[in-house]
Parts: structure tokens; C-alpha cells; sequence
């Protein structure tokens, strides 16, 4: 805990970030692969085909594409949650045609708790809350379809308090420029337990454009193109509850 996943499967044809593009460069990088479901899939293959979509995301390069011809049930992960505290999850989906969407989990009491997201052709966030109950664990958690038609799930994340900001990232740029590019090398002098590492450069209008994400203390970027005889760059430190820190930038100079 946290816990969250946008069924990143680590490589993609593009990057988003909150449903907006970020980048449309091809990527791979496992290093950042979000936990994927427990169970893939154990459904009714006659009643809704469950796949990874690589054509939209909401957070990453993919999503889970769910396309239901009739009411059906998708156990998606087995948990072992003591529910001594509030549970709270964030479902963001979309979906399309007639399709409805609920979340559900299940209880160690034999109990089924079930919560309608929210509809629409757009990423929408559905916020859901589990009340404390005492001697009771949470022991999975999954999606219902309704109708029929295709939904997309961008994100699911449970936690039991807001998760605090990670520090800012401190961290050192050598570049080594080849004509009019540079490869650039990475340093983290100091690294947190769950945190990774977003890279983005900059142009002159100061928009980002990403460049990618680590875990890592050290990270290679192999071409970046140079503006004037400087590069600009930006980080930013997120945890593992998708806690965004302060960016911070670098303009670099070649001597």
C-alpha cells in the first residue's frame, strides 16, 4: 500500500499522461511494467473478450480493453487487505456504446460489494470508499460489465491514506553532443523505496515532451536534439501511489 496500476505492460507506441499524449515515440522499458492482474483471463470467453489495449492509455502505452456481449464477471486481482481502516480506490475508465461498468470487490465474509462507474466516451475517475470492518479482509477485486459494447479500464488505485510527496529528485546530467544531438547520462545521488523517475525535455516554449521513466539511480537517453547549443530537461520524482513531486529543471550548456 498504495497500490495502483494503469495495466502499463512496459513499451507502447506512444506515453500519456492523464489521457494526454506526452510523447508518440515507440518505447520499451520493463523496468517499469505496473503489476498486471492476477487472473488473465478467467472469463467467459463467449460473453466479453479481455485483452491489453496498446491503441489508448490513460497513465503509460496501454490499458485493458473489455468487449462485453452480455452481463458478465472479471476477477482481476487477489488481495489479502485487512479492512481495520477506511479502503479507499480510484477507477478511471471509458466507455463506449451501450457498455456499463462496475467495480466490485469481494470479502472474506463471502460478501460482494459492488460500485457503477462512471460512463462516457472521455477518462472519468470514479472514487470509491470501504468502510472500516473490523475482522473482515478484502480477498479480491474486479470489473462487472452491463450491456453490451467495448469499455476501456486506464487505472485502478487503492490506498488507506493520501500518499505524501516524494523528495525532490537531486540528480546530475553529463552529455557528450554529436553534431547536432547528444546522448545524455543520468545520475540520482539519492534515492526512496517505490519512487521512479520521470524525464521529459523542454523546448523554447517550455513545453515537455517525455523521454522516459526509471526506477533506476542511473538512466541513458541516446539522442536528444540540441536547441542553440543547450538542452533543457525536466524531473519529476512519483511514488508508488502515482504521487507526483515538484518537477525540476536543467539547462545544460556545451563547453
Amino acid at each position: 500500500m498504495p497500490f495502483k496500476t494503469n495495466f502499463n505492460y512496459g513499451l507502447g507506441r506512444f506515453y500519456k499522461e492523464n489521457g494526454v499524449t506526452v510523447s508518440n515515440k515507440e518505447w520499451h522499458n520493463l523496468s517499469i511494467q505496473d503489476i498486471l492482474p492476477t487472473w488473465q483471463w478467467q472469463v467467459d470467453s463467449t460473453k466479453v473478450r479481455t485483452t491489453l489495449s496498446f491503441e489508448d492509455s490513460y497513465e503509460g502505452g496501454s490499458s485493458l480493453l473489455l468487449e462485453g456481449t452480455e452481463n458478465t464477471k472479471i476477477p482481476l486481482y487477489k488481495t489479502n487487505m485487512e479492512l481495520d481502516k477506511k479502503l479507499y480506490f480510484e477507477v478511471v475508465s471509458k466507455s463506449m456504446d451501450d457498455i456499463a461498468l462496475e467495480f466490485f470487490v469481494s470479502l472474506s465474509n463471502g460478501e460482494e460489494l459492488d460500485f457503477p462507474l462512471k460512463r462516457g466516451g472521455s477518462w472519468a475517475k470514479t472514487k470509491i470508499t470501504i468502510p472500516t470492518r473490523k475482522n473482515i479482509k478484502l480477498v479480491s477485486m474486479g470489473i462487472k460489465t452491463l450491456d453490451q459494447g467495448k469499455a476501456l479500464l486506464g487505472e485502478i488505485s487503492m490506498f488507506q491514506k493520501k500518499e505524501t510527496s516524494p523528495a525532490i529528485p537531486d540528480f546530475t546530467v553529463q552529455i557528450f553532443p554529436k553534431e547536432e544531438q547528444s546522448e545524455l547520462y543520468i545520475h540520482f545521488n539519492t534515492m526512496e523505496q517505490g519512487v521512479q523517475h520521470t524525464i521529459y525535455s523542454v523546448n523554447a516554449q517550455n513545453e515537455k515532451r517525455w523521454l522516459g521513466r526509471t526506477p533506476s539511480q542511473d538512466y541513458y537517453i541516446s539522442a536528444l536534439p540540441l536547441s542553440a547549443g543547450t538542452i533543457k530537461i525536466a524531473v519529476q520524482s512519483v511514488g508508488s501511489g502515482g504521487h507526483k513531486g515538484k518537477m525540476v529543471y536543467k539547462t545544460l550548456a556545451l563547453d
